[in-house]
This record gives C-alpha cells, sequence and structure tokens, in this order.
C-alpha cells in the first residue's frame, strides 16, 4: 500500500494455459527501506503472491528511525505465474502494511484478491 492507502497492482486482461503470464505489485517505503524478493506459489486456479523489502531500521536500535530520509521510493514487484487449467484465476497479493500516527507504529497484514480468466 502507498502512504494513502491505495494498492498498486498489474494484472493482464486474461492468462493462457500453460502460459506464463507476469502480475505485479509495487511496495512503498522511506531512505531505509530497500526491495528483498518476491515468493510466489500456484495451486490449481489459486496463486499466492507476497512482496518483501528490507527495512535497515529495524536491523537496528529504534534511534536509527530518526535518520531513515523521508522520501517516497517503490518498489515493483513482479511474478511470473502459470495456470495449468482454464478457468477462473485467483490471485492473492498478501503483505504487511505499516504506518505511523500519534500513537505510533501500527501493522497489520493485508490480502488483495484479484480474479483473472484462464483461457
Amino acid at each position: 500500500m502507498d502512504r494513502d492507502g491505495a494498492v498498486v497492482l498489474e494484472l493482464p486482461a486474461e492468462f493462457q494455459v500453460n502460459q506464463p503470464g507476469t502480475v505485479a505489485v509495487t511496495t512503498f517505503g522511506n531512505g531505509c527501506v530497500s526491495f528483498a524478493r518476491t515468493e510466489v506459489t500456484v495451486q490449481g486456479l489459486i496463486a499466492t503472491v507476497e512482496p518483501y523489502d528490507y527495512d535497515d531500521a529495524l536491523r537496528q536500535d529504534l534511534t536509527a528511525l530518526a535518520v531513515c530520509n523521508d522520501v517516497g521510493r517503490s518498489f515493483r514487484h513482479p511474478a511470473d505465474l502459470v495456470f495449468a487449467t482454464t478457468g477462473e484465476a485467483t490471485i492473492q497479493f498478501t503483505g504487511l502494511h505499516e504506518w505511523l500516527d500519534s500513537v505510533g507504529w501500527h501493522d497489520s497484514i493485508i490480502t488483495v484478491e484479484r480474479r483473472v480468466p484462464v483461457r
């Protein structure tokens, strides 16, 4: 999610059976965040895409939070998906959403689903 709570996804209009199709989810962070990896699982017509980023501030003591530049950075996490049967594929994008408010830091796991035909 970006700072306004929007989820940025890229999906094809349809997949072709047994042919790779690329989806992507974009993650956001500050100057201490960098791209880590994207994990993908496909079981039947259900795919899960999990983006991971490194947060250097979390690897150090809490005083490091004060030195992270508050610049908006984005990281595109592409994933190639292959479905072996026709039908309607469900693609689940799952990740950690973190935010700061007047109370402090909060986080929650979010999952966004999209459905795309496989022909």
